[in-house]
C-alpha cells in the first residue's frame, strides 16, 4: 500500500520537473549585468592609518558597504548594485573595467576623432539602442570624481552629458541621491576648469554615414552638430580614419587593454595594505585622484588658482621631533625630513586627511587652505 501511495507522488514530482525544464527552455535568460563588480583597495582607505572617515557608507544607496573587525572596508555583494558611487567618492573603490587614467585616455582618443564626447549611464540607454562610438557609458554618471571631470573638460571642452534626470528619481541602481552627487561632481569640475559641460538632448546612435546624412537634413538638432562631422567624415573615409574609428576589433582591443590595466591596479598588493612610514623608511603611495589634479594643474597652470586644496604643515615652534605619530599615520607617505631634521610635506602626496593633526601630541601638525599652485614648479609660477 505504501508503494502505491508513493507512486503518484513520484509521478507528480517527475511531471513537475519536466514542466520546470520546459519553462526554463521557453523563458529567456536574464540579460547579463553590464556593470563590473566593485573591488575594494583597503590601502587607499584612510581608516587603516587611523582615521574615522566613513563617507563611502553615506553615498552607498543600499548600505552595502561596511567595515570589518580590522577596519577594512568591505562590500556585501548581496546588496551591491554596482552603481559605482563609492568609486566617485574614494580611491579605495574601483571597477575592474577601467581606471580613471584609461578613461581619460579614452576621452583624449575620441576627441582626436573630431567629434564631441558624450557621457551617459546604462539606465539612460533605450532598449535595442546601439550608441555611437563616441559615447562613454558609465555604471552611473556619479561614479566618477570631480577630479576626473576637471581633467576631462580640459582634454575636451566639447564634453557633453546625456541624462534624463526624471529617471534618476526612481533609479533602481544608484538611488535618488545619485542626482545630487553627480551634479556636485560635475559642478566642481566646471568651476575648477571654468569650462561649461554640455547637456545633450539625445544620444547619438551608431548608424551608417547615409543614415546620418538623412537625419542631418531632417532634424534641426542633428543638422547643427552632425552635418559638420559629416564633412570631416567624408575626408576621413579617404584617409582611412573612418574605418579606424568604426573598427570594432580596434575598439575591443582598447577595451581589453584598459580592462587588464584595471585588473592590475585592483590586484596590486601595495593597494591592499597600509605600511606605516618612519623617518628612515618612507613608504610613498600616490593617490589617483590627487595625481589627476596635480597633472592637470601642471598641464594647464593658468587654472591652478581656481582649484582649492588643503595641505598639511608643521608649526616648528610646537614640534618636538618625535616623528612617529605623524609619519606612521600618514596613509600616503607624504612626510619626510630635510637635512636639518625638519618635516617636509610633499603636496603631490598629501591627501589632507588630517591624520597628522589628529595624532600629533603637541598640536604642531595642522592643515591650511591653499590652491593647486602648490603642484607647480617655481618656473611655472613665474611664467
Amino acid at each position: 500500500t505504501e508503494q502505491d501511495d508513493e507512486a503518484p507522488v513520484e509521478e507528480a514530482i517527475n511531471a513537475s520537473d519536466d514542466a520546470t525544464c520546459e519553462a526554463a527552455e521557453e523563458t529567456p535568460a536574464p540579460p547579463a549585468d553590464p556593470r563590473f563588480p566593485i573591488s575594494v583597495l583597503p590601502g587607499f582607505c584612510t581608516r587603516l592609518a587611523g582615521s574615522t572617515c566613513e563617507r563611502c557608507t553615506f553615498v552607498c544607496p543600499y548600505d552595502a558597504i561596511f567595515f570589518d573587525e580590522q577596519d577594512h572596508p568591505r562590500i556585501d555583494e548581496e546588496f551591491c548594485t554596482r552603481c559605482g558611487l563609492c568609486c566617485g567618492i574614494c580611491d579605495a573603490f574601483v571597477t575592474e573595467r577601467i581606471t580613471m587614467n584609461d578613461l581619460l585616455d579614452k576621452v583624449h582618443r575620441l576627441s582626436g576623432e573630431g567629434e564631441p564626447v558624450f557621457f551617459t549611464c546604462y539606465d539612460q540607454i533605450p532598449e535595442d539602442f546601439e550608441v555611437h562610438p563616441n559615447v562613454v557609458v558609465l555604471p552611473c554618471i556619479g561614479a566618477v570624481a570631480p577630479e576626473f571631470w576637471l581633467a576631462a573638460l580640459e582634454a575636451n571642452p566639447e564634453l557633453q552629458i546625456y541624462c534624463n534626470f526624471s529617471l534618476c528619481t526612481d533609479c533602481p541602481t544608484a538611488g535618488p541621491e545619485a542626482k545630487a552627487l553627480l551634479t556636485h561632481a560635475v559642478n566642481l569640475g566646471e568651476r575648477w576648469s571654468r569650462i561649461h559641460m554640455g547637456k545633450a538632448e539625445r544620444l547619438p546612435e551608431k548608424t551608417d554615414i547615409l543614415s546620418r546624412f538623412f537625419e542631418a537634413t531632417s532634424d534641426e538638432f542633428h543638422r547643427r552638430g552632425v552635418a559638420t562631422s559629416l564633412v570631416n567624415e567624408v575626408a576621413d573615409i579617404a584617409s582611412g580614419k573612418h574605418r579606424k574609428r568604426y573598427n570594432d576589433t580596434l575598439a575591443k582591443f582598447h577595451e581589453q587593454k584598459a580592462h587588464l590595466r584595471a585588473q592590475g591596479h585592483a590586484q596590486n598588493a601595495h593597494h591592499h595594505q597600509h605600511i606605516p612610514s618612519t623617518p628612515d623608511l618612507v613608504v610613498r603611495k600616490p593617490w589617483p585622484r590627487l595625481t589627476l589634479v596635480a597633472n592637470t594643474a601642471e598641464e594647464h597652470p593658468e587654472i591652478a588658482p581656481n582649484i582649492p586644496r588643503y595641505l598639511a604643515a608643521v608649526d616648528d615652534a610646537l614640534c618636538e621631533h618625535c616623528y612617529e605619530p605623524c609619519f606612521s599615520h600618514c596613509p600616503a607617505g607624504a612626510r619626510s625630513l630635510d637635512e636639518a631634521g625638519a618635516i617636509v610635506v610633499d603636496p603631490k602626496l598629501c591627501i589632507a586627511c588630517s591624520n597628522c593633526a589628529l595624532y600629533c601630541p603637541t598640536g604642531a601638525a595642522y592643515l591650511f587652505e591653499t590652491d593647486a599652485t602648490i603642484f607647480l614648479s617655481k618656473q611655472s609660477t613665474n611664467e
